[in-house]
């Protein structure tokens, strides 16, 4: 289901586009993604809709989320993916940036889910719900190991070369580890996304 949110999350005099540009930018986007169906375009709902697609803006760009919700029959979809609006083309944003879209904008504004009512999770979509939860764990230990590379001190390149091996070694069995400060983050950012766009609660919906 195509939803065009411009005239409620940003001002719409200022993204205002044709109903031809619109059908464009719908025509460009079942190229990009190819797990889209041609129904999934249209804005009323349909039964067999498995995404709901969301245009959306920030800082005068355009962007566009789309949402997973039921799985597909060959069993492969993204849960969720965001696409900036490039001119004719799309560039599409990484898990982390997604994520951080998402926070700023629920931080903006915790009391307004993306989705009015709550989207559907069925039995399968736990699977790839559990999947965006690796993902994102997987992000979190990336940011806990940019910032150790930022605050290790340089060393000497006799100890660089003394410690090569074991500080390999260490440093793969430290990221292997979840700490339970990480783990409270994990969660944070979980249910931040599951409130914002599926306007649902993670721990009490997704057990």
């Amino acid at each position: 289901m195509f939803i065009n949110l411009a005239n409620t999350d940003i001002p719409f005099e200022e993204y205002w586009m044709s109903k031809e540009t619109i059908d464009a930018l719908k025509f460009r986007l079942l190229e990009s993604e190819g797990y889209l169906e041609v129904y999934e375009m249209h804005k009323r709902l349909d039964p067999f809709d498995k995404h709901c697609v969301y245009l959306m803006g920030k800082k005068r760009k355009l962007y566009v989320l789309i949402a997973a919700t039921k799985i597909k029959d060959d069993g492969w979809s993204p849960l969720l993916r965001m696409l900036e609006v490039v001119g004719d083309g799309f560039r599409r944003l990484s898990d982390d940036e997604l994520i951080q879209f998402l926070t700023e904008l629920y931080e903006r504004n915790p009391d307004k889910p993306i989705s009015e009512e709550p989207l559907p999770i069925y039995g399968p979509m736990e699977k790839l719900i559990r999947g965006f939860e690796e993902e994102v764990e997987d992000i979190v230990k990336m940011r806990r190991s940019e910032k150790a590379v930022k605050e290790d001190p340089p060393l000497h390149h006799y100890e660089a070369y003394e410690n090569q091996h074991k500080s390999r070694h260490d440093d793969f069995c430290a990221y292997l580890k979840t700490t339970e400060e990480e783990k409270v983050e994990i969660k944070r950012i979980m249910r931040i996304v599951m409130k914002k766009v599926y306007n649902i609660d993670y721990e009490e919906e997704v057990k």
